[in-house]
Parts: structure tokens; C-alpha cells; sequence
């Protein structure tokens, strides 16, 4: 757009309109294809008339001595109001500052467009969509520091008229229209740029592309290869050694392999081998695709590789084209919609992994599009997308392939059918075999809420819109008049069942929010329930049934009428027999399954539950109605029936697989067969020598909350001062973690020490990336960040773990799970399970400092004081092992990590 546009930034003391208030304005005028030179500017501060909270200055640099005199801001609106005038107004998250400036008396109507909003499609491979991070994307210069209203103000017209020239000249004629028609009625606040790109360029012929374009990526050139393996240390090749031996002679193998000592070259090599020799695949499955590339980029340039993943990762052609014809119904789905249009132009994979998605409602767009559930036949595949369909593409690549690369989450949910997406294998290397239960719980688990249950339903549509809008029309043109007034009148009873449908649903998922709510668990975020045959029979629980009642009246005969409505098309293709027809055929009969699939889910959840099924609830605290799960008890019979009874030879590795020195707890888990041969590499690290364990003796058990807390806090901090940052604390919860963040920043900062806190909604790369730039610095995680973080060797020197982790008290798995062992389910499951997680968070720092010193500090005191707690140190490699008080743990961190520093200056004396 070439508009005057004035854009706009706020600071303010919180996030809340209603409560907190503006502390500072600016605003940039501009033409929208020049912000080099603004038309005009304006920027005040604002005396807010309260006081200015210390995070809200660490951020901003804004004192409460600042804004002493300031204006107030009924005196500043009018002024700015003028200013801006009628003129569209631009913002980054731009419902934010309007929301403040209408709560506080200004009344815009104006036109409203939003950076984020259009950098979310005209991006859509770009990992980070806050203001910073795309300045720098966009190579746009800015002048002054963010976080302050006039400099933020100036960056967003700069990323906008960036964004703007990308919009004009890199998108292609038809996606601009499919854009634009998409957003029909739906307030976006992204589409007025679109239109005006579409109106100026809709007369010229030289545009990219018509149709998005998909390609299978393959692994890159070699770092290493399997006929050099005489290049391996001694490790390596002793982990090439047994994997090759276990392959040749056809046996199961559980291989513990310690951090650091490129366990993944050797076993690559061992299965380049294997396959070269038997001339069949060998599969190599990880925890997460990125593993797998950095993996399969060691791989000499002429293997054969292929990746394949889970069918809901790909990008169905065929949905795609639907959703083309027939609107969005939300800004998510359009947004979603536009950013694959986009994407598409280039050279890519149609894979969900390499687009970014932001939030639930954008994945659950995604699913609308995605080939889950599809069971298009592969030449169906062939013929009608021209070999273009990123599922068929893969599953092509993969069966000519020397080594196909999957992720757990496929590893053990792939369908027996002839629609399986992994090829025939009979040899496998399952790397990080400690996350497969996890991922595989994940991945054969199912969720329900009331939004998805009210899309399915909308997604069927009236007569006049939708799937059954589609339907009625195809009847109206190519069906004699008897029959189409006899299926009409089917369509019309689906048409008024459905709205039926859609309020007895309420009900439903009404009456579970009452349950949940009357006696649910809680957690940091969720409410959580576990729906057990006790439960069924309480009274409590009868709402329910009278609620499914009501509804299964429907769900059970619309299903089966959708799929006598598929057959009646099916007769027409003898008369008209057109890719139309053929995708409306395939999503009638897949509306028709997915409405039997939530018709059974809800059947077993509420009567008939499987016994190996664990079922529950759950519901954030602002959250109306739950959202309905289930996951697997065991996933032992399924690992026998698809990989140890199903493979001549099947490997699991890992760094942690053994707890209380047996591979007892992962082998009953996963139903390994007694007769697997078992091994441990040892470590050519001396953890001795050089990882300390501090445990202090004063510090107080974590049931003394107030004492416990403070503890930490001065752990966290003194540790950090005495090092100098490079100190990874990793939390149990996201209640501590945002409580202690906010309790010691003010004191990291006296010291010029940066925080990176995974609670504060900083995307986990963006952490890392900051966390590792940064000279100084503490970096705070939880979850994922006890094994999936991986941090270079000078980045990091310490680490502390602040609690065991267990799993919290109710989770509903891991209580289910340990009420199916019999005997002692704490000692037998509990802590193995947690032990196991607890040896992940100490790889933390094993990875990192691999032949470095390093110290660990175990501010849980049960590891003392409780006789499970030896159980854990006993999953660690002998380390050094010192017990001391609070305030000696700085000076022991110092002091042992200064050998290192000793050891550097004897070998620059001796050289």
C-alpha cells in the first residue's frame, strides 16, 4: 500500500488494558513505499499515575524518575488523535496498543494492518515473528534501542515496507487472488495490503508461478563415510562393532552409549553397511526430525536416504484444493491457507515441520489440510497430482532408499494396512530409545475438545454451504429428478440434525466441565481428571451419560447416512467421472469416518473403556469445557507386534537407558525379549576427574516452600556471580521457574548478568540463541529442556537441577501406570521413571562439556535424606561427589572449574 500510514507503539506498565496504563507513545507518519524518511513523528512519555513495576524497567529503561512531570494521558490523547487523523494505523501486534488506547478514551475506527500478521504469511518459514527478529530477517536498520515507543514505531514501518516490496514482487498472480477471495468476510487484518497488491498487479503477466510446487529434500554432501571408519576413535568403532555383529547374526540389541562421542557416525556407518550387503533398507529412527538431520548430513553423498514422518506432518494437494473452493471459516484458517500458498512457490517438501505455525488454532487448521486420515490409494496420488503429493513423494523416495530416517511418533503408530507409510524393513536403529514410550504415547494417544468437535460439524455445513453444499449441488446437476429429490431429502435431515448435533454437544463437554471442575487436580496450567471405571459409577458422573445419550442419538446415524451419501456419488461416476466428483467422493466418505472415529472415541470414554486405554480430562484454569484424552497403558504388546516379533534385527540406543545400573525398567517397558543381548559403552571421559556433584547439606526439603524457595534463589544467584553466568538451572514446573525468575532478575542484573526464561514466551531458539551470544547469562528450563538441549562447551560451566523429577502428584499416565504394577509402584516405576529423567537433565551438562570440567548442583535434599535418593546417584556416572553448605557451592564451582584454566596455561608453558 502507498498510503500515508501512521504507525504506532506503546509502552506500558503490564498487559492488561483494563488494569495497567500507558507510559510511553510514538508514532511514525509515512508513505507505505518510503518510511526512509518519515512524513512527521511523535513521541511523549506518559505519567501513569502509579508506580512503574522493576520488570517493566529492565525491559523498557523507563524510570519511575522518567515520567515524573510527564503529561497525563488524558492531555497527550487529543494531540495524538490528531495526528493520526484518518490515516490507516500500522502496529506489530497492533489489537494490543489499540485495545490500551480505546480503553483509555481514544475512539479509533480507523483502518487497521498489522506487521505480524503479514509477516506470518509473507514469511512462513521464519522461525521467529516478534519485531526484533524481523528487522533482522529483513536486513531493515533501525536507529536507537527497541522497547523504546518512537524506535519500535520506526522499525515497524520499516519491516512493513520491506514486508510490502516482498508482498509486490514475490507472489505469485494466484495466490494473490486465492488470498484475496479467501478473506471474503473475515476481518483480517493482513488483507488490505493483499488486495492492493492484487489490484496493482493483476494486469501483469509476469508473475512467479500458478500453483505451489512441492520437492523431496536430500541429505547434503558427506562428512563421513561407512568405508572410513578407520577414522573412528575407539568408542565409535566399538559401537560400529556390535551393531553390525547384532545385524549380521540377527539379533536384538540394547546399546548404552555415553554423550559426546558421535555415537551417530558409527551407527549411520553400520547401517550403510548392512544395507549395501543385504541390499534392503535400514531404518534409523530419532526423537525429532533435527536429530535426523544433522545425522543423515554425515552421510557420504551417494547414499540413498529418505525421511518420512507421521501422515499428519504432509500437506494433502487434494485439501489443499478443497479449502481452495470452498472459504475459510476463520482468521487461523486463512491464515494458515495463505502462508501454504505462499510457501508453496518454492522448493519445498510440504512438510508441516518447515512451515511455522503459531498456536493451537493454526495446528488444527493445519489438520484440515494435512493428509491424516487419507487413504488415497498411491496412483490415485500419481495420477491425479502428478506425482506432486509431498506423501506420495516421500513414500516413493523411501522405497528405493538405502536408510529411511522416521521419528518415534511414526515409529509405532504407522498403519498394518496397505496405506502404510513406512516400506518393508527388517533391520532398525532406534537412537534415544529412552523417548520412544513418550512419543509413542503421544502419537497413539487422541484429544477431543468442543472446538474440534464444533469444526467437524461446521465443516459439513447447510444446503447452501459447506461439504453437504457441495453435495446437493452435485445432485442438482447429475442426478435425475427422483433420485436427487429422494438424497436431498437426506441431505436436509443431515442439514437439521447437524445443528442438533452441534447442541447436544455443548451439553456434553458442559457437563465434563462441571466434573472436572468439582474435583480435578491441579497443575501449573491444567486441571486434570482421570476418568476411572470408579468415576463411571459415582452419581456425579450420571450428567454425563444422560448428556452422551442425548447426543449418540446423532452421532451414530449421521456417520453411516455420510457414508450411504459417498456411495450415491459414487453411482454418479459412471456419468460424469471428473477430479471434482472423485474429491468430493473422497471427502464425503472422510467426513463419514471421522464422525464414526469421535462417535467411538466418546462410546469408550463414557461406556465401553478399553483396559489398556487410560482416559482423562483436562482444562486450563480459564479454559470453560475440558479438553477429552486418552493415551495408551502400555505400548509393550505394540512394540512386539511391530518390531520385535515383526524385524530380523532391531537396535536401541541411547545415553540414558539403564537405571539402577539394569536395562530392567526400559526392557519391561517396551516388552524387549529376554533373549536380547545388552551392552554399555563405557566413557573415554573421566567423569571423576572432571564433573563435581555439590550437594548442599543445609538445604531445606522442598516442603518447606518459603525456606526451599529462597534457597534456590540464592543458589541461583551467587553461583551465577561466581561464574560468571554460563549456568543452565532446569525447574520441575513453570510455577517456580516464573516465580524465581521474577525474584532474582533485578539481582542478576546488578551483576550485567542476562536471564533467558522459557516461561516468558521467547520461542526455545530464540532462548538458546540469546542464551549463548550473550557474555553473561543464566538460561531457565523445564520439560523438553531436560533432554532436548543441547548448548556448545564454552556456553555453559554449571548446571543446577532444582528438584527431582517426578511427575506431578494425579498425572493422569504416570498414575495409571503405576497403579497397573502390582507391587510397590513407587520404587518400581515412579523412581526408575524419574530417575531416568533426572540422568537426561545431568546429559545436559555431559554434552556440553565433554572433556571439560563441570559442576552439577542438586538443590533437592531428598537425594539425601529419603533412601530412594541413592537411586538416583547411582544412575550417574561416577563423578565426584561433595557435600558442603549453600554458601561454599560458589567457591567449590570456582575452584573446580578453574582446573580447567590451570591446564590451559601449563600446556601454553610446555608448548
Amino acid at each position: 500500500m502507498r498510503d500515508i500510514l501512521v504507525a504506532v507503539d506503546l509502552e506500558t506498565t503490564g498487559l492488561n488494558a483494563a488494569e495497567d496504563t500507558i507510559i510511553e507513545i510514538g508514532a511514525v507518519k509515512f508513505r507505505g513505499d518510503d518510511p526512509g524518511a518519515p512524513l512527521e513523528t511523535f513521541r511523549t512519555l506518559v505519567d501513569p499515575e502509579r508506580p512503574i513495576p522493576p520488570r517493566v524497567t529492565d525491559i523498557t529503561g523507563i524510570r519511575p524518575d522518567d515520567v515524573r512531570g510527564a503529561p497525563k494521558l488524558t492531555d497527550v490523547l487529543p494531540t495524538l488523535i490528531a495526528f493520526v487523523g484518518d490515516h490507516p494505523i500500522l502496529g506489530h501486534n497492533v489489537g494490543f496498543d489499540l485495545d490500551f488506547l480505546r480503553e483509555h478514551g481514544a475512539p479509533f475506527r480507523n483502518p487497521t494492518l498489522d506487521t505480524y500478521e503479514l509477516a506470518s504469511v509473507l514469511l512462513p518459514t521464519t522461525p521467529r515473528y516478534n519485531l526484533n527478529a524481523l528487522v533482522q530477517e529483513l536486513g531493515v536498520h533501525v536507529e536507537g534501542e527497541f522497547h523504546s515507543a518512537l524506535t519500535d514505531a520506526l522499525a515497524t514501518a520499516r519491516v512493513y515496507t520491506a514486508l510490502w516490496e516482498r508482498l509486490l514482487n514475490g507472489v505469485s498472480l494466484s495466490a494473490l487472488e486465492d488470498i484475496v477471495r479467501a478473506c471474503g468476510g473475515i476481518q483480517w487484518r493482513g488483507a488490505a495490503p493483499f488486495a492492493a497488491a492484487l489490484r496493482e498487479h493483476a494486469a501483469n503477466p509476469g508473475f512467479i508461478v500458478s500453483n505451489p510446487v512441492f520437492s523431496i529434500k536430500h541429505a547434503d554432501s558427506p562428512l563421513i563415510a561407512s568405508t572410513t571408519a578407520q577414522l573412528f576413535t575407539e568408542s565409535q568403532r566399538t559401537i560400529t562393532e556390535n551393531i553390525s555383529t547384532a545385524f549380521t547374526n540377527g539379533e536384538h540389541l540394547i546399546l548404552e552409549i555415553p554423550s559426546g562421542i558421535g555415537a551417530e557416525q558409527a551407527y549411520l556407518s553400520a547401517a550403510l553397511e548392512t544395507a549395501q550387503r543385504t541390499n534392503s533398507p535400514v531404518l534409523i529412527s530419532t526423537h525429532n526430525a533435527e536429530t535426523g538431520r544433522v545425522l543423515l548430513a554425515e552421510a557420504p553423498s551417494e547414499a540413498r536416504i529418505a525421511h518420512l514422518k507421521a501422515q499428519d506432518r504432509y500437506l494433502c494437494l487434494r485439501r489443499l484444493e478443497t479449502l481452495r473452493r470452498r472459504p475459510p471459516t476463520s482468521i487461523e484458517e486463512l491464515r494458515v491457507l495463505a502462508k501454504i500458498l505462499v510457501w508453496g512457490a518454492g522448493a519445498i517438501d510440504g512438510d508441516r515441520d518447515d512451515i511455522s505455525l503459531r498456536g493451537p488454532a493454526e495446528y488444527i487448521a493445519w489438520g484440515r489440510l494435512s493428509a491424516a486420515d487419507e487413504s488415497c490409494p498411491p496412483s490415485r496420488c500419481e495420477a491425479e497430482a502428478q506425482g506432486l503429493c509431498p506423501i506420495y513423494r516421500a513414500r516413493e523416495a523411501a522405497k528405493t532408499a538405502q536408510i529411511v530416517h522416521v521419528t518415534h511418533d511414526l515409529l509405532l503408530a504407522d498403519s498394518a494396512s496397505e496405506d502404510r507409510v513406512l516400506p518393508d524393513y527388517q533391520y532398525a536403529v532406534i537412537d534415544e530409545a529412552q523417548r520412544l514410550e513418550d512419543d509413542a504415547t503421544y502419537a497413539l494417544g487422541t484429544r477431543l475438545d468442543l472446538t474440534a468437535f464444533q469444526r467437524s460439524v461446521a465443516d459439513l455445513g447447510t444446503l447452501d454451504s459447506g461439504l453437504l453444499g457441495e453435495i446437493a449441488r452435485a445432485f442438482e446437476s447429475l442426478m435425475t429428478e427422483s433420485r436427487r429429490t429422494q438424497n436431498l431429502a437426506k441431505l436436509r435431515t443431515i442439514a437439521d440434525s447437524l445443528r442438533a448435533m452441534n447442541h447436544h454437544g455443548g451439553g456434553l463437554f458442559k457437563a465434563f466441565g462441571d466434573l472436572i471442575r468439582a474435583g480435578g487436580g491441579r497443575g501449573d496450567f491444567m486441571i486434570q481428571t482421570r476418568i476411572t471405571p470408579e468415576l463411571r459409577e459415582k452419581a456425579s458422573f450420571e450428567p454425563i451419560r444422560v448428556a452422551w445419550d442425548l447426543l449418540r442419538q446423532f452421532t451414530a446415524v449421521i456417520a453411516p447416512t455420510m457414508g450411504k451419501l459417498s456411495g450415491a456419488l459414487v453411482n454418479l461416476r459412471g456419468d460424469s467421472d471428473t477430479p471434482e466428483l472423485r474429491d468430493l467422493i473422497a471427502s464425503t466418505a472422510a467426513a463419514a469416518a471421522h464422525l464414526s472415529t469421535i462417535h467411538a472415541q466418546l462410546e469408550a470414554l463414557i461406556e465401553h473403556p478399553n483396559t489398556n486405554t487410560i482416559y482423562w480430562m483436562e482444562a486450563s484454569q480459564e479454559q470453560p469445557t475440558p479438553t477429552l484424552r486418552t493415551a495408551p497403558l502400555h505400548i509393550g504388546a505394540r512394540a512386539s507386534d511391530r518390531l520385535w516379533n515383526a524385524r530380523r534385527s532391531v537396535i536401541l540406543t541411547g545415553s540414558t537407558l539403564t537405571t539402577g545400573g539394569t536395562f530392567d525398567f526400559l526392557s519391561d517397558r517396551l516388552n524387549v525379549p529376554p533373549a536380547t543381548r545388552k551392552a554399555v559403552i563405557g566413557s573415554p571421559y573421566d567423569h571423576g576427574a572432571l564433573t563435581l556433584i555439590y550437594l548442599p547439606a543445609d538445604m531445606p526439603e522442598p516442603n518447606e516452600k518459603m525456606r526451599y524457595q529462597t534457597s534456590v534463589e540464592r543458589a541461583i544467584i551467587e553461583l551465577a556471580a561466581a561464574i560468571d553466568g554460563r549456568l543452565l538451572t532446569l525447574f520441575t514446573g513453570y510455577t517456580q521457574l516464573r516465580q524465581t525468575a521474577g525474584a532474582i532478575l533485578p539481582r542478576l542484573a546488578l551483576g550485567d548478568i542476562e536471564l533467558f526464561d522459557q516461561s516468558d514466551g521467547t520461542s526455545r531458539a530464540a532462548l538458546i540463541e540469546g542464551f549463548v551470544a550473550a557474555q553473561k547469562a543464566v538460561l531457565f528450563g523445564n520439560k523438553q529442556f531436560w533432554e532436548d538441549l543441547d548448548l556448545p562447551p564454552e556456553s555453559l560451566a554449571a548446571l543446577i537441577i532444582t528438584r527431582l523429577p517426578f511427575a506431578v502428584p494425579g498425572e493422569p499416565i504416570t498414575t495409571a501406570r503405576g497403579e497397573a504394577i502390582q507391587a510397590n509402584s513407587f520404587n518400581a516405576y515412579s523412581v526408575p521413571d524419574a530417575a531416568l529423567r533426572f540422568r537426561g537433565g545431568f546429559e545436559r551438562l555431559g554434552r556440553a562439556r565433554a572433556g571439560l570440567h563441570g559442576v552439577v548442583a542438586l538443590l533437592d535434599r531428598r537425594i539425601s535424606s529419603k533412601e530412594y535418593g541413592q537411586a538416583f546417584l547411582d544412575s550417574l556416572p561416577a563423578c565426584t561427589i561433595q557435600r558442603g553448605t549453600l554458601a561454599e557451592l560458589p567457591g567449590a564451582a570456582k575452584a573446580w572449574l578453574s582446573k580447567d584454566e590451570v591446564k590451559q596455561t601449563d600446556e601454553n608453558t610446555s608448548g
